[in-house]
């Protein structure tokens, strides 16, 4: 059956493809509405409340674990890269960002015209009762809060951003929002405390007390009830990107970062070669560029080529890969949090000064942490007979996680009744 589901999938993708080149031929608006209906991925749930999710990386887990744990909810999927490039199509004409789309008046207008055309019948032929998205501030999507209240349905944000292992992540967590880029929702929730916090003290406009809640991550809730698998991996190592990690340390940092986070790649790919024992993984982002940046690594290394017990892939599970893993590896990520609450010993890169926090705040939620400062620590840390220390769960992780009791996903369905 699942093969018949992906042989289904790979040929809806395919004419979707068909369906924009005779767009671009055509004009005709139908071809691209057509499209989009075709690349929704429904929920395997039929209940009594579906919605639809603008999904996108990390939050596609998310919407998972919630369609797997709700009672009353059924979410289908849409990507949000799909709806954007739809957009686009539909106007004739490129926004060139938020702020000038605020300042004018017929960009706003073109969006909103063309939103409404894009998605109003879907939503409606569907009976969607809800929308779902992962941020506030992403451009093309400013003007589904109108379309939602033409509707008469609720528009809730579920942020997928905001949780960082550093101690003073506050000031980090408000760098990844625009003070000056209005909150158009009827609500949002965050995954923890701390971010909440921090949204309502940047006084961004439309966010208060009355529309904004805390309820952990979803995604999570399979941690909790998984059964511990069978060990098929040493090691899964969560590619760091450094051009994206150096931003959450100083300026004067950088280069230095981006040198290290390179040499913390290439020692763990040097161990896998050493090992060809044991079967290993780097799972990366599903943007190309960041495979492409770890190949490049290889290739450039004195390896050249992908070890045969080496898997580089942005395909596999996050939860499912360090289930079946002794050993998580990665930096200043969120895999660490789901390694901690999975009991497993972690491997993180370390600098003296730069990422004291970091580490001081990691060692605080798994005593099993391990800090890689330089070349062959990895081989050291992975083969040593050193006894792995008792597990417990800390205050410090609860403040993270909001919860440790796998209900995330029910807490939320609760909120996103309500809002109905």
């Amino acid at each position: 059956m699942e093969i018949f589901k992906i042989a289904n999938n790979k040929i809806k993708v395919l004419f979707a493809k068909i369906l924009l080149i005779l767009y671009k031929f055509t004009n005709i608006d139908l071809l691209i509405k057509i499209r989009l209906k075709l690349l929704i991925i429904p929920s395997d749930n039929s209940r009594q409340y579906v919605g639809l999710a603008f999904g996108r990386s990390i939050f596609n887990e998310d919407i998972k674990a919630i369609n797997s744990f709700s009672k009353f909810l059924s979410i289908d999927n849409l990507s949000m890269s799909y709806i954007s490039e739809s957009l686009e199509l539909l106007m004739e004409e490129k926004i060139s960002d938020i702020n000038s789309y605020y300042k004018d008046e017929s960009q706003r207008k073109l969006l909103q015209k063309s939103t409404i055309k894009l998605l109003e019948s879907l939503i409606k032929k569907n009976n969607y009762k809800f929308i779902l998205g992962c941020n506030y501030n992403y451009l093309l999507l400013q003007e589904i809060h109108t379309l939602s209240k033409k509707l008469s349905i609720p528009y809730i944000i579920l942020l997928k951003e905001g949780i960082v292992i550093k101690q003073y992540s506050s000031t980090k967590i408000s760098s990844n929002f625009q003070k000056d880029i209005p909150f158009k929702a009827d609500k949002i929730i965050t995954y923890n405390n701390a971010i909440k916090n921090n949204l309502l003290s940047n006084n961004i406009y439309g966010i208060n007390e009355n529309n904004i809640v805390a309820h952990g991550v979803p995604r999570f809730d399979f941690i909790f009830i998984k059964s511990k698998s069978n060990k098929e991996f040493k090691s899964v190592f969560f590619s760091p990107y450094p051009f994206e990690k150096k931003l959450f340390y100083s300026k004067s940092f950088e280069k230095l970062l981006e040198n290290k986070i390179d040499d913390f790649h290439l020692d763990f790919i040097y161990t896998v070669a050493k090992n060809k024992q044991d079967k290993f993984v780097i799972k990366t982002k599903s943007a190309s560029h960041y495979k492409k940046y770890v190949i490049d690594l290889i290739e450039k290394s004195h390896i050249n080529k992908i070890p045969d017990n080496l898997i580089v892939t942005s395909q596999f599970n996050a939860q499912e890969l360090m289930s079946k893993s002794e050993y998580i590896c990665g930096f200043n990520s969120t895999t660490l949090i789901e390694a901690s609450i999975m009991e497993k010993p972690v491997i993180t890169l370390a600098m003296d000064k730069v990422t004291d926090d970091h580490d001081k705040m990691l060692l605080s939620l798994n005593p099993q942490s391990l800090f890689w400062t330089d070349f062959n620590m990895f081989n050291k840390y992975l083969y040593s007979k050193i006894q792995k220390q008792t597990f417990k769960t800390t205050d410090e992780l609860i403040d993270i996680i909001h919860t440790d009791k796998g209900d995330s996903s029910r807490r939320i369905e609760s909120e996103i009744i309500k809002s109905i």
